[in-house]
């Protein structure tokens, strides 16, 4: 098993990846699983590429209702509807086939090495539900783009994968004072 802090070239917020390595190594002890070191690896960025695709469908499934509607969206999806118009051609097409390609070299050589992975899922405390989407983790500023990218990979690799809950809000805001 290898505990990975980096996942899809994610930044994790300190106190969240020490609950988070705490948690991985008590299912080691439990289990009896061995930790392997597994090598850093070469992170495409995948976001882009993952957030064309899925604002497609969205874009797709609203129809004439598409720009009408943009009040009634979130203010994330309405950015990327309004950003992304125009920009999935059959260029963007291949630069998400290319990268997803890269991404797929990546989880293979880390599975080659290892059965089981653990990472943190969210890069720190879970933010409100309705936004705005978190650009600091554990006070270093990284840009809102980070909250996906440690599902991100797995999502795309097409990986089994699941969220354990191991920690508390209060636990975390313990960390900050």
């Amino acid at each position: 098993m290898a505990v990975v802090p980096d996942v899809g070239g994610a930044f994790v917020a300190p106190q969240v990846w020490e609950t988070a390595v705490d948690a991985a190594e008590q299912l080691i002890a439990t289990c009896g699983l061995r930790r392997v070191e597994v090598a850093t690896r070469d992170w495409p960025n995948i976001g882009t590429a993952w957030s064309l695709a899925g604002l497609w469908a969205i874009y797709a499934e609203l129809g004439d209702a598409w720009p009408a509607c943009a009040d009634d969206l979130t203010p994330e999806i309405r950015f990327g509807l309004s950003w992304a118009h125009g920009k999935y051609d059959m260029n963007a097409r291949i630069e998400l086939e290319r990268r997803r390609t890269k991404l797929n070299e990546v989880m293979a050589g880390m599975f080659d090495e290892v059965d089981l992975v653990i990472t943190a899922s969210s890069p720190d405390v879970a933010f409100a539900a309705d936004g705005p989407l978190p650009s600091v983790f554990g006070g270093t500023k990284v840009g809102a783009w980070n909250n996906g990218r440690l599902t991100i990979p797995a999502n795309i690799y097409g990986n089994p994968a699941i969220s354990i809950p191991i920690g508390t809000v209060a636990a975390a805001l313990a960390w900050v004072t």
